[in-house]
């Protein structure tokens, strides 16, 4: 018997994941099964990825499709069967979903638990070393690289390390079926890469992935690591990042392409706005000179790291 107690709290093991992701009605022809993937990256990393290199990633318990038992029968638990015998109209019949329960081994928490800007670059670091592990061993690309998908692992010493989560937008570029696929527009708007926010044609890459790491560095940034040098999220209304999650898609990559265009442009919008203190409403980095980003204030030393 596990006997729980205040001195004695339970400690979670393993995290539940409980998802209607997209699908295929075809199981074979579902290229973006999560479970899949996972499965892969664990088969995969676990023999090529030596204890020595120290890259933490994501590791899969167990998953699989939801069911329910109906008038005597197994039926998965999907749109179709949800929404069976309901007509729908051309336009607005729903993306086909199924109910999915994954069981993960590491648990991570909000980037907002970290401690210092020292523990941010060590989560970055970490992410960017499992993703292109995953993506040179597996072949996997992730495709959705934002603030909900990065957590904080906290080792049984405290450490923080950071964890990549969240592989239902995730590809297998080694699959030769999509080769002749157009490419999909994923993930989260102010992350988004430029190629992904216009919708292109031209088949997503690393890089892509790589430019969404980047504008969740200044993204965090620009908000302040940890709860006591952070920014409220209304805050960043008055800043120009806001642009980069308000508007259309064509906005967003006006604004991002207007704001990395010139050194001076990144500087003014976005460098000059990084906090490291929390911001009472009014953005303090207005009242200093547009030519000194980073003036004496050591606490800012750190955005030369990046």
């Amino acid at each position: 018997m596990l006997t729980v107690t205040d001195t004695s709290p339970l400690v979670p093991a393993v995290v539940i994941k409980d998802a209607w992701a997209f699908a295929e009605r075809l199981a074979h022809e579902d290229v973006r099964n999560e479970i899949k993937l996972l499965n892969k990256i664990k088969t995969t990393l676990s023999e090529r990825i030596a204890p020595e290199d120290d890259i933490i990633y994501p590791e899969i318990v167990v998953g699989g499709q939801v069911w329910f038992t109906q008038n005597g029968g197994k039926t998965h638990d999907n749109t179709d069967s949800m929404y069976r015998g309901v007509e729908f109209a051309s336009d607005v019949k729903p993306h086909f979903r199924v109910h999915r329960r994954i069981v993960m081994a590491q648990i991570g928490k909000r980037l907002h638990t970290l401690n210092s800007v020292d523990e941010f670059i060590t989560v970055v670091g970490d992410v960017m070393r499992c993703h292109n592990a995953i993506f040179q061993h597996c072949k996997i690309l992730h495709r959705d690289i934002s603030d909900n998908n990065v957590l904080v692992f906290r080792q049984a010493d405290g450490v923080a390390r950071g964890l990549l989560i969240d592989f239902d937008c995730a590809l297998d570029t080694s699959l030769e079926r999509l080769e002749a696929q157009r490419p999909e527009m994923t993930g989260t708007l102010p992350f988004m890469s430029i190629n992904n926010l216009s919708d292109s044609s031209v088949t997503r890459t690393v890089l892509d992935d790589h430019e969404s790491m980047l504008y969740l560095v200044c993204w965090l940034a620009t908000l302040g690591i940890g709860d006591s040098e952070r920014r409220e999220s209304k805050d960043l209304e008055k800043l120009p990042i806001a642009e980069w999650r308000n508007g259309g898609q064509s906005a967003i990559v006006r604004a991002k392409r207007d704001h990395f265009g010139t050194d001076d442009s990144l500087l003014t919008n976005i460098t000059k706005h990084f906090s490291s203190k929390k911001s009472s409403g009014d953005d303090k980095a207005d009242d200093t000179d547009d030519n000194d980003t980073n003036g004496d204030d050591p606490d800012k030393a750190w955005l030369t790291d990046f």
